[in-house]
């Protein structure tokens, strides 16, 4: 696998690109250039994905990279739901909604697949690191990736149970 060394070389980044025009396409027209709060957002949102995709690679650690793909994930959600409201309010066809709705999934999931491409080098590097000074499950997230939330919920209730 080669190694990127610009951000401009990042599949979802490109694709965030695109997807960032197009939004900017459709927002230009109609009954939709006239929704400020909803086009000016909807653009932010479409913004954020691929600002933070190339924000975090300059930042030039997988630790504060895999920070900002999660924000840019994050931006991918908030893009989806706004464009249910588009649709809704009739300002994008369905037609519309649909492909731009699965260019977010694609790029969403692109931007998945470099998160664990990330998470998994930190974590080969802090198996190789002295375990009372890293602690790669909780590095930068604020919760146990090894748990997820609901698991912890039911291990609680369990204690408390027995308890």
């Amino acid at each position: 696998m080669a190694k990127i060394t610009k951000f401009e070389d990042i599949e979802s980044w490109k694709r965030a690109r695109r997807f960032t025009n197009e939004i900017y396409r459709i927002t230009n027209a109609g009954k939709f250039s006239r929704d400020f709060v909803l086009r000016d957002q909807i653009r932010r949102a479409a913004i954020s994905i691929l600002s933070n995709i190339a924000e975090g690679f300059e930042r030039g650690g997988d630790n504060e990279f895999l920070q900002f793909l999660s924000v840019a994930k994050a931006s991918c959600g908030e893009e989806r739901a706004q464009l249910y409201i588009a649709l809704d309010q009739e300002y994008i066809s369905l037609p519309q909604f649909d492909s731009l709705s699965k260019a977010t999934n694609e790029v969403s999931q692109l931007i998945a697949g470099l998160m664990k491409c990330c998470a998994t080098r930190l974590c080969a590097e802090a198996s190789t690191a002295n375990p009372q000074t890293l602690d790669f499950w909780t590095l930068d997230f604020g919760h146990d990736l090894r748990t997820s939330r609901n698991e912890k919920h039911h291990e609680s209730l369990s204690r408390r149970s027995r308890a």
